[in-house]
């Protein structure tokens, strides 16, 4: 044998992929998604499916129940008798389909979560996207969970939380549904800093709230307090720099001085006149976001104020902007300008001049870097039996804006929400 050719032998590759080591093999099962795994992988060889079990391979499990949800609850009881010590990420996705036995699926999704209670000490993430169980005595036991998501939004079933809820000390985002929300006899973590709330039922924001001192994120929208029980908690979120609305407003918005990111939804009439006089005032606003719901009518207009010198992304309704080019020149640092039903001008010469306004703007501000245009989709409604309509043609003239925008100025980004069919 020349040294040449013992030098490829040296260095040759192996003949299978059974020939790597293990290590490389759990690397390679890796980029493998958790079914490919387990339903695939771990059929070929005895070695392979006593791979698919590594620890590395087990930090996150996720598990939806189409089909028989009991089967595979039952299948996940058995996993987690004796790998919960091993998974980090849990998710389980909601069964779309009635279950036979619904007794049987939240007995065994209690236990399912007793067993990782029991033995899962490094459980980061939870993520229930199924209605709970009736008790949640194992949760506290959970003291390493970092993110916590628990009920539905639209299940109109109630979630009262346990007393030891606030022994997640290391808990710092949680997102919490039920009808009602019930807060009474528990405690939440001191150290959330994002925390999102979905409660068609109760009309007092929690007192308790007001102790979470790090708390940046505030989400709740799918609420129903009301402005005064909002107010009250508010002024006391000094480290609130994300907070997103109801319909309520609560008056003391003006004040919050820290926000960075405003987000309201739903009607903007009368709320959207006092939304926008409050969002002027602050001085350190990043990004703007007003929706109205479906038939709402939009009302208000952009005022001059402190938020011209700080905000970069604004998402707003036309019958809000096209009053407004002038307060968004003024705004320095705007990035991002995304227009929510973007109007059919016509023949109205005042509409034609405030759209043609708007797109001299967007030609010439030096800072936009984006422009998003959201169609109004306020359509009919179709028949129940009726065929889904194509997508609705842009009109012409508003295409040919669009085009001369993007050769005047190529480096703007320009998004049409839906894309023109042509």
């Amino acid at each position: 044998m020349t040294p040449n050719s013992a030098s490829r032998a040296d260095f040759a590759a192996p003949a299978r992929l059974c020939d790597l080591p293990d290590g490389l093999l759990v690397r390679c099962l890796s980029q493998l998604s958790q079914p490919e795994r387990f339903e695939v992988v771990a059929c070929v060889s005895k070695r392979l499916s006593a791979l698919t079990l590594e620890p590395a391979l087990l930090r996150n499990v996720s598990l939806s129940l189409a089909g028989d949800g009991a089967l595979r609850l039952r299948s996940l009881l058995g996993f987690l008798t004796q790998h919960a010590a091993h998974v980090h990420v849990l998710t389980l996705e909601e069964n779309d389909e009635e279950e036979e036995d619904p007794w049987e699926a939240e007995v065994l999704l209690a236990s399912c979560l007793s067993a990782c209670a029991a033995a899962a000490r490094r459980m980061r993430v939870l993520a229930l996207r199924v209605p709970p169980p009736d008790t949640l005595a194992w949760l506290p036991a959970l003291t390493s969970l970092r993110e916590l998501r628990l009920g539905l939004s639209y299940y109109p079933l109630e979630l009262r939380l346990p007393a030891g809820f606030s022994r997640l000390v290391n808990l710092a985002e949680a997102t919490l549904g039920g009808s009602p929300l019930e807060f009474e006899g528990s405690r939440l973590p001191g150290g959330l800093t994002a925390i999102s709330i979905a409660d068609r039922e109760s009309t007092q924001m929690p007192a308790q709230f007001s102790t979470l001192t790090a708390l940046r994120t505030l989400d709740f929208r799918r609420t129903c307090y009301t402005s005064c029980s909002m107010g009250q908690v508010l002024t006391a979120l000094t480290a609130l720099t994300a907070l997103k609305l109801p319909e309520a407003l609560p008056a003391c918005l003006a004040r919050l001085t820290s926000l960075q990111v405003l987000f309201k939804n739903e009607e903007l009439e009368p709320a959207g006149c006092a939304a926008l006089a409050a969002a002027a005032q602050l001085p350190r606003l990043h990004d703007l976001a007003l929706h109205s719901g479906e038939g709402a009518a939009a009302g208000g207009a952009l005022l001059p104020g402190p938020w011209q010198r700080s905000v970069q992304v604004v998402d707003l309704p036309w019958r809000i902007l096209e009053e407004g080019t002038a307060q968004l020149r003024g705004a320095q640092h705007l990035e991002s300008v995304a227009i929510r039903g973007t109007p059919a001008v016509g023949a109205d010469p005042g509409a034609r001049q405030r759209w043609d306004a708007f797109w001299g703007y967007a030609a010439t501000h030096p800072s936009l870097r984006r422009l998003t245009l959201y169609e109004s989709g306020e359509d009919e409604p179709l028949p129940p039996d009726s065929p889904s309509p194509l997508p609705s043609l842009p009109h012409f003239d508003f295409l040919q804006a669009v085009h001369a925008l993007r050769r005047r100025r190529p480096d703007l980004r320009i998004e049409l929400d839906p894309p023109p069919c042509i």
